[in-house]
């Protein structure tokens, strides 16, 4: 499983509407994401995410299996 962050902001309302955008344009297909999440992570972390992720240790990782950030990195809550 790989996954991606695709837009950034730093509205938190703004990443919901956004969320639930992506959803929308995603639902019609046959082809769709296993979920589409909002994570908080700093600019910097946006800029430099790579493309197509799988790390299980990746923040952005961590909600698709039900954990914190901290969890995934082997930090217990």
């Amino acid at each position: 499983m790989c996954h991606d962050v695709s837009r950034f902001t730093t509205s938190q309302r703004r990443a919901l509407r956004r969320a639930a955008a992506t959803q929308r344009f995603w639902r019609p297909g046959p082809l769709r994401p296993l979920a589409v999440t909002v994570v908080p992570i700093s600019r910097a972390e946006f800029t430099t995410h790579p493309q197509a992720c799988t790390s299980l240790a990746c923040p952005t990782t961590a909600v698709l299996y039900g954990l914190t950030a901290g969890e995934s990195a082997g930090v217990p809550a």
